[in-house]
């Protein structure tokens, strides 16, 4: 499945690389979560002949996490994957600072 899920509650993760994941590097299911200086690299597809899925850097499904200086590399289909849409880097809809505490 994914390396980080966070499922119907929140996290913080700073400074950290997650590589080599399957299906997901990060799912987030109706996660607030906060993300700031995080690589997510070489997701690889989940395989269930005859098909194949995953392959997503960060997986939102109901949420709307913040993030910031966020990086990909090498995701096998690509890099946010957000209800269902596929994006190369943040869409403009989510959050782009992490909120002051």
């Amino acid at each position: 499945m994914a390396s980080v899920l966070v499922n119907q509650s929140s996290i913080s993760l700073k400074n950290a690389l997650i590589n080599n994941s399957q299906h997901s590097g990060i799912y987030l299911i109706d996660s607030n979560s906060v993300f700031n200086n995080v690589a997510v690299n070489n997701t690889a597809p989940c395989v269930s002949d005859p098909y194949s899925y995953g392959g997503y850097g960060i997986n939102i499904n109901g949420a709307i996490p913040a993030m910031e200086n966020l990086s990909f590399e090498n995701n096998a289909n690509c890099n946010i994957l957000l209800s269902g849409e596929c994006y190369p880097q943040l869409p403009p809809i989510l959050p782009t600072e992490t909120p002051s505490n």
